[in-house]
């Protein structure tokens, strides 16, 4: 889906489109690493990506932050006296974690992991024990990508299997990174930027910025002294996508990398400091298995097939690829996008019936893609996000390797690839590029959102980018949006111990599509951005988000969560504070009630 696809009578207008990292466009030369060649060799990438995620993960390695040990000790952090029988459960829960339905050792008491297998003790998915380049155990333990990227819905009573790729909305990095901290050195973690405010959701493109600051963006070596600083205001909170949608997706980081890179993908990775900066970059063949894995998924489908109501959901199907939203006036004062000015238009075509039209799709093999950026005049969500990347800092990424500037046919190691140039780079991002080569994965100048596929998205609540948004009953009707609101939580196994999100079908809203919820008040006269706050210190961070965040990168900052109240309060999702806005996408307000039941019909079947 490349630039000139488009055709002027089609329905969908593509913009997000497609660059091929792989074999780009003239100047710049093939890359020597290529796509597998045969299905056998792409089974191959597919098995080898898995087994990379399962059982590996450099993040954060060689600061010993996390050990075993220090997992054993996790419920000296909870406020218990004794550990207690059911310690791996209350991991699971107060984390936002699930058991691994494959191997994940690490040592018990007493246990060295090189002789014994890892350990005889097993620890959580999205949780791993650190291995060194030959394989060896270094005795660390550290976060795996699928702490964020996987979690379930629906448990095993419900007939409902683990299936890879639904980004987690029960995760808190904020609270484990803590809790380590406190068993570790015995005060709570003090970071420069807010790893997670809530459960659900992260600052994942925080930790790029400080990636920036600590590593040369050319040789990925760790250096004294910074290329730049981030001048841009904070990302903020934002929901972990699903990898079940990677195959439809021409754009990553909401539309504005290439979705055929996996540099960008293996960024957290490089946040380790037990490798050297090629040790780095050679890893670069091991994380094109990690992307054809995730390219392998599919979403899982609706539970219960029977429960659809065929003739709405057909009569869905054709509102949801042609019911213009702007006509006869609707919308006046939004404008209007690219397109037919139906769901369609943003989100790609389902339907094979209109995949087949080419008033619809320029091509029925597009069929299912998501290749539209949505201008953020026309989408109205929550703007924080697109504070991702100052301008020196797109001219520090458009000429590294994280731009894959080595295919750049005038590049050469002795010339651009030389370490120690921190200084000319600088010198070049401050006066706005001109004076180094860049390559063809470059940051697009877009400010919006990128349209996401909907496969599977019954199953991927809660919805918008931010996650503040509990069902698509919810995201089509935005007047009905509840302002501060809390999904269900499991019961605690006794008085004192863990209440985790409850992750079981039970809890899930099959008709409205997404999470059930309990709408929470606020106390009169309270502001509402600061509903929830435990402390007084925790009031003056909320304000200082609020008013500064939007500005100045370090003033999104937020407590550490101190006591069992702190951890509960983060459970909560209110849309008033910092980056966690529920506004926008509000041109479906004009869609009749029957009209959405209709959608919502369609969308189980996706």
């Amino acid at each position: 889906m490349v630039e000139g696809i488009n055709t002027p009578e089609a329905a969908v207008q593509f913009n997000a489109y497609w660059i091929d990292v792989h074999n780009p466009l003239p100047p710049y030369k093939p890359n020597p690493l290529q796509k597998a060649a045969t299905c056998g060799e792409w089974r191959a990438q597919v098995a080898a990506g898995q087994e990379f995620l399962e059982s590996t993960s450099y993040f954060m390695a060689g600061l010993r932050l996390f050990t075993p040990r220090t997992y054993r000790k996790l419920w000296k952090a909870w406020g218990l006296k004794e550990r207690p029988a059911n310690f791996d459960e209350e991991v699971l829960k107060r984390y936002g974690l699930f058991a691994a339905d494959f191997r994940n050792p690490y040592p018990l008491e007493g246990e060295d992991p090189n002789l014994t297998d890892g350990g005889s003790g097993q620890l959580p998915m999205g949780l791993t024990m650190v291995k060194n380049l030959e394989g060896e155990y270094t005795g660390e333990l550290t976060v795996g990508c699928s702490f964020c990227h996987d979690s379930r819905l629906g448990t095993d009573a419900e007939g409902q299997a683990f299936h890879w790729g639904r980004g987690s909305n029960y995760f808190d990095i904020g609270v484990f990174v803590n809790d380590n901290a406190k068993v570790l050195a015995g005060i709570p973690a003090v970071v420069p930027f807010p790893f997670g405010t809530n459960a659900g959701v992260s600052n994942a493109l925080g930790v790029i910025d400080a990636l920036f600051v600590g590593f040369d963006a050319e040789t990925l070596q760790i250096r004294l002294g910074a290329e730049f600083f981030p001048s841009h205001g904070s990302e903020g909170q934002v929901k972990t996508p699903n990898w079940w949608s990677r195959a439809w997706m021409t754009r990553l980081f909401h539309g504005l990398l290439s979705s055929d890179n996996v540099r960008s993908t293996m960024a957290l990775e490089m946040a380790t400091f037990m490798l050297s900066g090629e040790e780095r970059r050679a890893l670069e063949p091991t994380f094109e298995n990690v992307d054809a894995f995730m390219n392998s998924l599919s979403p899982p489908t609706f539970p219960y097939p029977d429960m659809i109501d065929q003739r709405l959901a057909e009569a869905g199907a054709v509102l949801f690829h042609t019911r213009d939203m702007w006509s006869n006036g609707s919308n006046s004062d939004i404008p209007r996008p690219a397109g037919n000015g139906s769901c369609a238009s943003c989100h790609g075509v389902y339907s094979p019936r209109y995949a087949a039209d080419p008033t619809m799709l320029p091509d029925p093999r597009l069929k299912g893609v998501a290749g539209v950026n949505t201008p953020l005049e026309i989408i109205r969500t929550d703007p924080e996000r697109t504070n991702v990347m100052s301008a020196p800092m797109k001219v520090a990424w458009n000429t590294s390797w994280w731009a894959y500037d080595e295919l750049h046919p005038e590049w050469t190691p002795e010339g651009q690839g030389k370490p120690g140039q921190s200084l000319a780079r600088l010198r070049n991002d401050l006066a706005g590029g001109g004076q180094r080569l860049e390559g063809p994965n470059r940051w697009d100048e877009f400010v919006g959102y990128n349209a996401p596929s909907l496969y599977g998205v019954w199953a991927a609540a809660p919805y918008f980018h931010n996650g503040s948004v509990p069902t698509i009953w919810d995201v089509l009707k935005p007047s009905d949006r509840p302002d501060i609101w809390q999904p269900p939580l499991t019961e605690p196994a006794a008085p004192g111990l863990n209440a985790g999100l409850d992750s079981s079908l039970a809890a899930y809203d099959l008709d409205n599509l997404g999470w059930k919820y309990t709408e929470i008040p606020c106390q009169p006269g309270t502001e509402k951005w600061s509903c929830n706050p435990t402390n007084i210190f925790d009031k003056m961070l909320s304000w200082l988000a609020n008013t500064m965040g939007d500005k100045f990168w370090l003033a999104y900052q937020a407590m550490p969560p101190l006591t069992e109240k702190d951890l509960e309060a983060r459970r909560i999702v209110n849309t008033h504070e910092f980056s966690r806005g529920n506004e926008g996408h509000d041109f479906t307000e004009v869609l009749s009630d029957q009209e959405r039941l209709a959608l919502i019909e369609y969308m189980k079947t996706l």
